[in-house]
């Protein structure tokens, strides 16, 4: 969030970059993110930081990109969503008994990201920036 505050904020890509940095730093070896340390990669944060880092101008192209849209399209569901687990709020907490709504959110995000990394929507989308 801190990224996507920045770049609203009209901050040059030169004051995104240790930020920009930083996301890319904390993406796990089999190209997700995860919502903390102790948790595994999943699609809501992958999703996340995926846009994030589009909005602050790395291309969907980009390896660390590609990486991450590969972890997404390797992880959905035959229904079309994403398996999540529910963030614990307490250390001894197992989190949320219902994951739906984590489930729903994170697919949204994680569709999102697939659409920025497909080569003929990152095309339409440089066409109209150039207009």
């Amino acid at each position: 969030m801190q990224l996507l505050v920045q770049k609203r904020l009209d901050k040059t890509a030169k004051e995104l970059q240790p930020l920009v940095k930083q996301l890319l730093d904390a993406q796990t070896p089999n190209g997700g993110w995860s919502q903390t340390k102790d948790m595994p990669s999943d699609a809501y944060a992958t999703g996340q930081t995926f846009y994030a880092l589009t909005e602050a101008g790395l291309s969907p192209q980009a390896p660390p990109l590609q990486k991450a849209a590969a972890f997404l399209i390797k992880t959905q569901r035959a229904d079309g969503s994403w398996p999540m687990t529910s963030r614990p709020r307490k250390p001894d907490d197992t989190g949320a008994k219902n994951t739906d709504p984590i489930t729903y959110a994170a697919t949204a995000w994680a569709t999102i990201a697939l659409a920025r990394s497909a080569p003929i929507l990152s095309a339409i989308k440089a066409e109209t920036k150039e207009k």
